[in-house]
């Protein structure tokens, strides 16, 4: 039985901006939260940090946990209705639909290789926003996002972990060129397991922004577990807690940054610029396991502040919003093999 590695975190950094239209949070990059390889270990189930594959992973006869290879794919559905902007006249209601799919694979010496590939949709309908960008009441069509990232765990001892991630997105309008809205991100650090309930991971993160300049920073992250059914993770960009109801059911509060960036199509006021959507929420969702392979999970909360920023393709701020306070709801359906 493959004893589980847990996944590395990272809280959140706060940096300076560059200009008076950008935002002073630097996001660390999703491969430096390690979820590609929590989502393709076999688990050790019972023991090491509560982890998410206590609810979906295989089970510890499985084929998967024979051969040491492990897929994962998960759709997702993510909607909020009209939000009110504080500054300008105006709302935006967004819609986002997506899936993705992880395959990893443990060698018999400790070595750990995931890929992951995800895809998503986001569709913005806004109403009444004569004042977001001056000209464009309707700024763009739907946006679209595809992420390749790859996470490499080396074992140096039986508690210490290294590990190495990159990633690359393409996200942009329908017309975009795909390289012109290209960013990379990538990670290294180590990983920490104190003892079966607690590791602790740190490390340097790396990324590239549209319109903006590159960052590098550091990052520290927790994986422990409470008590038998209770988790506490601070992973990348979100802190989560845990909380096993029954042996089919779990809930989870959680607070979470998410920043999405776009290339926008050539012509009109935005020609070939940037927009950025970032956003805090705070929610609790209940996930339900009917059988050992399939993952239900409902969410719902409030995006407790949310920013809009359209850049120039020369860096420049073409306009920038927040909205007020909002509810959405999620629905998220995870399948393993």
């Amino acid at each position: 039985m493959f004893r589980r590695t847990a996944a590395a975190g990272a809280f959140l950094v706060l940096a300076a901006g560059s200009a008076s239209a950008q935002s002073i949070v630097r996001p660390v990059p999703r491969v430096a939260t390690h979820e590609l390889a929590s989502l393709s270990i076999t688990p050790d189930l019972g023991q090491g940090p509560g982890s998410t594959w206590e609810m979906i992973g295989p089970q510890p006869d499985s084929a998967s946990a024979s051969d040491g290879v492990t897929a994962a794919l998960q759709g997702r559905l993510w909607l909020q209705p009209d939000a009110d902007f504080s500054d300008t006249a105006g709302t935006v209601a967004t819609q986002r639909a997506g899936w993705d799919v992880v395959v990893g694979r443990r060698t018999e010496s400790g070595l750990l290789l995931a890929v992951g590939l995800e895809s998503e949709a986001s569709f913005y309908d806004f109403g009444g926003t004569l004042g977001l960008v001056p000209g464009a009441p309707d700024p763009f069509n739907d946006l679209y996002s595809t992420r390749l990232g790859t996470t490499l765990y080396s074992p140096l001892s039986k508690r210490l972990d290294l590990f190495n991630g990159v990633e690359l997105t393409l996200a942009g309008e329908d017309n975009v060129d795909p390289f012109d809205g290209l960013t990379v991100g990538g990670s290294t650090g180590l990983a920490y397991r104190a003892d079966d309930d607690f590791e602790l991971s740190f490390g340097l993160a790396a990324a590239s922004r549209l319109e903006d300049d590159a960052y590098l920073l550091p990052f520290i992250g927790i994986d422990w577990r409470v008590a038998e059914g209770t988790r506490l993770v601070a992973e990348g960009p979100e802190v989560r807690l845990e909380q096993r109801l029954t042996d089919t059911a779990t809930l989870t509060l959680s607070a979470e940054y998410e920043i999405r960036q776009f290339r926008l199509n050539s012509g009109g006021v935005l020609d070939d610029g940037a927009f950025r959507d970032e956003q805090i929420d705070l929610g609790a969702s209940l996930a339900w396991q009917p059988t050992a392979r399939t993952r239900v999970e409902f969410g719902a909360g409030y995006t407790v502040w949310r920013e809009l920023t359209f850049l120039g393709n020369d860096g420049s701020s073409l306009g920038q919003s927040e909205t007020e306070p909002a509810p959405y709801g999620a629905l998220t359906i995870s399948l393993t093999f």
